[in-house]
C-alpha cells in the first residue's frame, strides 16, 4: 500500500534497465491505481512495445483505456491479450463488458458465455453476465443463472449479492428479505477500553494516531471504493501499536458472531462457514464529502467496521443520515431499477458492526471539518 514508494522504486529500476517491462507494467498500475490514467498508458504502451507478446501489459492497457472511455481499444487490447494468451479469461471477461457499455447487449452475452466457457468457477463472470439480462429486462434469468452458480458454489459473496439485486428487480420481497436479514444478521456492539489504556477515548485517540501516521495511508485509491479519503493498508503488520488490542476485540466479537448466528441449512450464507478463520484489518481517514461507494468484500465470508473518530456534525437529527452507514442498495453501476428496503447505523466512536461480507454497503457524503476514521476488516476463509 505504500504507493510513492513502490512508483520510486519501479522508476529507479528502469533507470537501471529501460527496456524492464515488468517494471514498466507495475509502473503502469501503481499510477492508474494512483489516479493517473495518462501516465498508466504511456507505461503500458512502452512495455507492449518493449515485448509485444506480453499477455499482461496488453491486459492493463486495456483496463487503463476502458477506465477512459475508449471502450473500442480497450477490446483490441484484450483480443492482442488472448492472441498472447488463449486462456486469459479476464480479456475475455473485460470484452464483454466493454460491449455492454457501448450497448451491444446481444454480443455482451455472446462474450461473457465464452467467458464462462474458459472460466466456469469464476464468480464474476456471472455476475457481469445476470447484469446484462436485467438490463435486457429479463430478471428470472439473472436469478436463474445466479441459482445455477450458487448449487455448485455455496455461500459464494459476488452471487450471493447479485442474487439480492436480481430477486428486487424481479419483485420477491420475500427472497430479498431472506437474503438481507438485517436483524439477523448485523450485530452492532459497542466496546470496552481494553487493558492498557484509561478509557475508551484513550483508546480511541491512540487508534486515530496509528492510522492517521501508518506508511500505508494514501489517498483514495482508485481500487477502493473510499472518496476523498485516505485508506491504508494492512493494519496487522508490526508495529501493530493499538491494533493489537482491536485485533484481539474483533477475535473476541467474531467468536461470539459465529455463537449467535449458527449454522442454518435453509439460509444460502449461514449454510456453509469457515472453521478457519484469517483476519485483515486496514484504516480509513474521511475529509469533508467523504464517503465510500456501495460494495461488498468478495474475498471475505464476514466483514465489520469499528469506529475510533467521528465528527460531531454525523448525528440523529440529520434526515439525509450524513457520514452513516447504509446496507442493502446495490451499486450504481448495476441495473438495479427499483427503491430497495435499507438499514442505516449512525458511526459513534467505540462502535463496532459486524456484517456477512455479500451485504453491499457504502458511507453517506457529509460535510464537516474534522475527520471520520473508520477501521475496517474482513474475516477470511483459511484452508
Amino acid at each position: 500500500g505504500r504507493l510513492d514508494e513502490a512508483l520510486s522504486s519501479y522508476r529507479r529500476a528502469l533507470e537501471l534497465r529501460p527496456d524492464y517491462t515488468e517494471a514498466l507494467n507495475n509502473l503502469g498500475t501503481v499510477e492508474l491505481e494512483l489516479g493517473r490514467p495518462t501516465e498508466a498508458i504511456h507505461a503500458y504502451r512502452q512495455a507492449v512495445g518493449a515485448d509485444p507478446g506480453f499477455a499482461d501489459a496488453h491486459y492493463n492497457l486495456g483496463i487503463a483505456l476502458q477506465e477512459a472511455g475508449e471502450f473500442q481499444d480497450a477490446i483490441g487490447c484484450y483480443e492482442k491479450t488472448l492472441e498472447c494468451d488463449p486462456a486469459h479469461a479476464g480479456a475475455q471477461i473485460n470484452i464483454g463488458y466493454a460491449l455492454k457499455e457501448m450497448g451491444k447487449l446481444d454480443d455482451a452475452v455472446a462474450a461473457y458465455k465464452r467467458a464462462i466457457d474458459m472460466a466456469p468457477d469464476y464468480d464474476k463472470v456471472h455476475a457481469n453476465l445476470g447484469d446484462v439480462y436485467l438490463e435486457q429486462g429479463d430478471a428470472g434469468a439473472a436469478v436463474a443463472l445466479a441459482d445455477g452458480f450458487l448449487e455448485n458454489h455455496p455461500g459464494n459473496i459476488s452471487v450471493l449479492a447479485f442474487k439480492a439485486i436480481a430477486l428486487e428487480e424481479l419483485g420477491d420481497k420475500d427472497g430479498v428479505r431472506e437474503l438481507y436479514d438485517f436483524d439477523r444478521l448485523i450485530r452492532p456492539r459497542k466496546l470496552a477500553a481494553p487493558d492498557g489504556f484509561a478509557d475508551m477515548d484513550d483508546f480511541n485517540r491512540a487508534l486515530s494516531d496509528h492510522v492517521l501516521n501508518h506508511p500505508s495511508l494514501v489517498y483514495a485509491p482508485q481500487s477502493h471504493a473510499t472518496r476523498f479519503g485516505r485508506h491504508s493498508g494492512e493494519l496487522l503488520v508490526e508495529p501493530k501499536g493499538p491494533v493489537a488490542a482491536l485485533e484481539q476485540a474483533i477475535t473476541a466479537a467474531v467468536e461470539g458472531y459465529r455463537q449467535d448466528a449458527p449454522p442454518d441449512p435453509d439460509h444460502p450464507w449461514l449454510a456453509w462457514r469457515p472453521e478457519a478463520t484469517g483476519l485483515n484489518v486496514w484504516g480509513v481517514a474521511m475529509d469533508s464529502q467523504g464517503h465510500q461507494l456501495a460494495h461488498i468484500h468478495p474475498s471475505a465470508w464476514l466483514s465489520g467496521v469499528y469506529y475510533p473518530k467521528v465528527p460531531d456534525v454525523i448525528g440523529d437529527d440529520d434526515p439525509g443520515r450524513a457520514g452513516w452507514i447504509e446496507f442493502g442498495r446495490a451499486p450504481d453501476d448495476f441495473h438495479a431499477t427499483k427503491e430497495p428496503d435499507v438499514r442505516l447505523f449512525k458511526p459513534e466512536e467505540g462502535l463496532m458492526i459486524l456484517f456477512p461480507s455479500y451485504f453491499y454497503h457504502r458511507t453517506i457524503p457529509f460535510e464537516a471539518g474534522d475527520l471520520r476514521i473508520s477501521i475496517a476488516f474482513d474475516v477470511l476463509a483459511r484452508e
